[in-house]
């Protein structure tokens, strides 16, 4: 629960090169048996590509999706966004409230204020948002189909 997307990154760009050098050096002395790309992916990659609007929230997922939606594509990453009265906010850090404060409430509900951050409802439970673009007030509505 403490890695990000900009903790990983740091640490890729230490731990890819050791990788890299260690491949080559396995390369330069022929311990490495090559296999085309294709015969492992027929596209040639294990995963989608990112596309334009794919960094929204939906709020009507549990507070571990929405927390581990958002921590994987914080700042440097594009932070993860939502619609609140027609402009678009960005969230870039959050925590999952262990024990539900309220019981009765509306995922993207903003249900209380505290200091800077704002708790949110999700599916089944509440998320702390720690770190966010604008000022929120309490009773707004998070477009849970953003």
């Amino acid at each position: 629960d403490n890695d990000s997307y900009k903790t990983l990154l740091d640490l890729s760009y230490i731990e890819c090169a050791k990788i890299l050098y260690d491949s080559l050096k396995n390369i330069q002395h022929g311990l490495v048996k090559p296999i085309k790309q294709l015969s492992i992916d027929p596209i040639g990659s294990y995963c989608k590509r990112r596309q334009e609007g794919d960094e929204f929230i939906n709020w009507n997922q549990s507070s571990r999706k929405v927390f581990n939606f958002i921590r994987s594509i914080c700042r440097p990453g594009p932070s993860a966004h939502s619609i609140i009265d027609d402009k678009i906010v960005k969230i870039n850090n959050s925590i999952i409230i262990e024990e539900n404060l309220f019981s009765d409430f509306i995922p993207g509900e903003i249900l209380f204020a505290k200091n800077s951050s704002y708790i949110v409802g999700c599916k089944n439970s509440l998320l702390e948002i720690k770190e966010v673009d604008s000022n929120l007030k309490v009773g707004q509505f998070f477009n849970s189909n953003s």
